[in-house]
């Protein structure tokens, strides 16, 4: 009698230590699966974009405009709209201001980027000029009404050369 119930025991052990390995096991496959089917943070500030508008004839700088580039880190498509986006270069902004709503579309584990209106701005020479961006940016799964944020904040400076062209340019974290 004692050794039967000795053998239940010991099954009820075997049992009880089975289904807490399963347990385990299941949880370390279903956690990183869960994590790679979530899109929150899956799409991030990469850089700073900046575009120059020179004229053809002497390659004097006239315009200037800021953008930025989106890195996704989902193994799915996602898209994303801006829905508020303020640039400044000094103490000038463009003479449009942000009106789109457009989806874009972002490829898996690639890249996005969105441009603002040009900045009209006098022939820089040798100096440097300070800008910011900032920008609110929805993003999604194509077709899903679940959407999360990216909010971006940042400084920019730019330098220029004698001759007025752009040496390069350096942001940071507002």
């Amino acid at each position: 009698m004692i050794l039967a119930n000795a053998n239940l025991w010991i099954s009820a052990i075997g049992a009880a230590g089975a289904v807490i390995a399963a347990v385990f096991a299941a949880m370390n496959w279903f956690g990183p699966w869960l994590h790679r089917r979530d899109i929150a943070d899956k799409l991030v500030f990469e850089n700073i974009r900046v575009s120059l508008r020179v004229t053809p004839t002497d390659g004097i700088l006239e315009g200037m405009g800021l953008g930025f580039d989106l890195r996704s880190h989902a193994e799915f498509p996602l898209e994303f709209t801006v829905t508020e986006m303020n640039t400044q270069i000094e103490d000038r902004v463009p003479l449009m201001s942000h009106t789109r709503t457009q989806w874009f579309d972002v490829p898996i584990r690639g890249f996005g980027f969105y441009n603002d209106h040009e900045i009209s701005v006098d022939a820089p020479r040798d100096t440097t000029l300070g800008g910011k961006i900032t920008a609110t940016v929805i993003y999604r799964r194509p077709g899903r009404d679940e959407t999360h944020t990216l909010t971006i904040d940042k400084r920019v400076t730019l330098t220029f050369n004698p001759d007025g062209t752009c040496r390069g340019w350096q942001w940071y974290d507002a």
